[in-house]
């Protein structure tokens, strides 16, 4: 029987791009009334919802007055670390259910993300904060080279670089800056990944860290070494190792007073051996991550976070372990795409595609995860082979592109 109108439960999401049409259709599955917002009036959310807006997801006032004047029951970030803080705040000014404003934020700005961790007795590096002003008069640092700048409230790897001069500082805090929205900076020492680069996603209820995938990092874009090009699941570290993080991101879930929900999680271990946290969003992981564990564990993360938004209960059940990879196709320079060509043999593997992009449209280099031209899932038969095809993957996914 369908839900009446009258009864029928509201939600807000702070999105529309490909990374929440799995969210949007799961809710619609529900019996939700969806609702979207996203400046971009040509991403696929707004034609899936019942009721699409353009208002911009990161537009406090605006969201907030959207959401008092649909009457929503929730607001969903999903996949966005900026949407993240805009969803908490709106949900706390009117009482809906979600995380606080106060732990949200600490989980996504950088700089109180570190705070946070050192004050857990966590490592962490050294770093300082700065504001455009503060930019302006810095003449040097107390840090060690090389370091790392990136802006303090952004994510998907854009704005982040490697400097190891002082006179390099200024051309890497202005690329910084722009992608900055409170225009701060954080810099600090860099971090090596040489014994481990770990990345997944987990899940909290009640405080408590009831679900956790991590797998290894994959690199390889020439246009920006930060920006992840893909990640194997399991992560090939020690049980240990990982051990280790799960306890780390259980002491910070805690500490900051994040209840429920996905989260996003990026760790690495250096040339000492030392485990460092780099983040943890409230948020499931961009690039189909959620979709990616599914298929390696069977744990079904979208549907448990409406299961939370039902009332009904999170059920973990035995978590399977089969040898998963995404990759995101991207492009080193700029030109017109012709075409998108996966080697016959990988593309028995595969059990996910995603194109953005078709013949014809414009294509740009990967310098952030909003580059990416698709996203491609691949189950293997063996962790071997999962690392042998993922080492080779620029050469068996193959970008064919032209210059005007």
């Amino acid at each position: 029987m369908p839900i009446s109108r009258v009864n029928q439960k509201k939600i807000l999401f702070l999105g529309a791009g490909h990374a929440q049409v799995p969210a949007i259709i799961e809710a619609k599955k529900r019996g939700f009334f969806t609702l979207v917002t996203d400046y971009l009036s040509d991403n696929p959310g707004h034609q899936l919802s019942d009721k699409s807006f353009t208002v911009s997801t990161t537009d406090l006032p605006a969201v907030m007055e959207l959401a008092k004047n649909e009457n929503v029951n929730f607001v969903l970030a999903y996949a966005s670390d900026p949407a993240a803080i805009i969803a908490s705040q709106v949900s706390e000014k009117l009482n809906l259910p979600g995380n606080s404003k106060e732990s949200v934020f600490q989980l996504t700005d950088k700089g109180a993300f570190r705070d946070l961790l050192e004050n857990l007795n966590l490592p962490v590096p050294n770093r300082i904060v700065l504001d455009e002003r503060e930019v302006k008069e810095r003449e040097n640092f107390s840090l060690n080279y090389p370091l790392i700048v990136k802006p303090i409230d952004s994510s998907g790897s854009k704005g982040v670089s490697k400097i190891t001069a002082f006179d390099q500082f200024n051309e890497a805090v202005q690329n910084a800056l722009k992608f900055s929205r409170s225009k701060k900076v954080i810099v600090e020492e860099y971090l090596d990944n040489t014994y481990g680069d770990v990345h997944g996603d987990g899940f909290v209820v009640d405080g408590k860290l009831v679900f956790c995938h991590l797998g290894d990092h994959i690199y390889g874009s020439k246009s920006n070494e930060f920006n992840p090009t893909g990640t194997m699941w399991p992560a090939q570290v020690s049980k240990e190792t990982i051990d280790s993080f799960t306890a780390d991101v259980q002491k910070v879930i805690t500490a900051c007073g994040f209840i429920n929900g996905p989260i996003n999680i990026e760790a690495r271990v250096n040339h000492l051996g030392e485990k460092f946290i780099m983040e943890i969003g409230p948020r499931n992981g961009g690039h189909f991550v959620p979709q990616a564990i599914q298929h390696a564990t069977g744990f079904d993360m979208v549907g448990a976070i409406f299961d939370l938004m039902e009332g009904k209960k999170v059920i973990i059940s035995e978590k399977k372990n089969f040898p998963v990879a995404y990759h995101a196709i991207h492009s080193s320079g700029c030109g017109i795409l012709d075409s998108i060509t996966i080697d016959a043999e990988l593309k028995r593997r595969l059990v996910f595609q995603k194109l953005y992009k078709k013949k014809g449209d414009e294509i740009l280099p990967f310098t952030g995860s909003n580059a990416a031209l698709g996203i491609l899932l691949f189950k293997f038969e063996s962790v071997e082979e999962m690392v042998d095809k993922m080492s080779k993957i620029q050469e068996l996914v193959k970008i064919i592109f032209y210059h005007e």
